[in-house]
């Protein structure tokens, strides 16, 4: 049997089940001020966001299913392709208002 590594900051809700957040795995980033945009709003910046490597994302092991963030496993499975244990939440569960209450299961890339 394979246990669930939930590594979002958010408690995975799939199908009523819950799985606590265990840490995070997350993805470096810098940004960069790139123009502002005048809107009706008032001035808006704009910055061009650069990715980096893979925080806090453990090694691969057989009996483990890591479920982190979509931008985290795009970086992780560019990193090494041949990860099969990396997944993300999977389609969404909305509540009557259009707030995400859970979700059906997993997703891989």
């Amino acid at each position: 049997m394979k246990k669930i590594l939930n590594l979002t900051p958010h408690t995975l809700n799939i199908n009523s089940v819950e799985i606590k957040s265990s840490g995070i795995a997350r993805v470096s980033e810098t940004s960069k001020l790139v123009r502002t945009e005048l809107t009706g709003y008032g001035a808006i910046p704009v910055f061009r966001t650069t990715f980096g490597q893979v925080i806090d994302l453990p090694e691969e092991q057989e009996d483990t299913l890591l479920v982190v963030s979509a931008i985290t496993a795009k970086a992780a499975l560019e990193e090494n392709p041949r990860r099969k244990d990396i997944f993300v939440p999977g389609k969404q569960i909305r509540d009557a208002e259009g707030r995400i209450v859970g979700c059906e299961g997993i997703a891989i890339y």
